[in-house]
This record gives C-alpha cells, sequence and structure tokens, in this order.
C-alpha cells in the first residue's frame, strides 16, 4: 500500500532575458515560463574546467 511523498528539489539558476522582452515589460510576478537549458560547452574548454 504506497504512500507517495513528492519531493520537491530546488536549485539556483541564472535567467537570461532577450533586451527587447525586457523592455516591453512582458515579465510580471507569478507567471509561468518555458525553460531550455544550454548544456554545450563554452568554447575552448575541457572537462577539467568545469
Amino acid at each position: 500500500t504506497g504512500n507517495f511523498t513528492k519531493i520537491v528539489q530546488r536549485f539556483p539558476v541564472r535567467i537570461r532575458l532577450d533586451a527587447d522582452a525586457a523592455e516591453r515589460g512582458r515579465l510580471l510576478p507569478g507567471m509561468s515560463v518555458i525553460a531550455t537549458v544550454d548544456t554545450r560547452e563554452p568554447d575552448g574548454a575541457s572537462a577539467d574546467e568545469r
């Protein structure tokens, strides 16, 4: 008889906005987003630098 406990994990993120979107004032508290994560390595970076 499974009791399920949902564990919410939170971690800090850095959000970058396009300049035109920020200037239009379209970002308001309580809004939802569809986020993408860029996992590519910076140019010239090796695994040791992470």
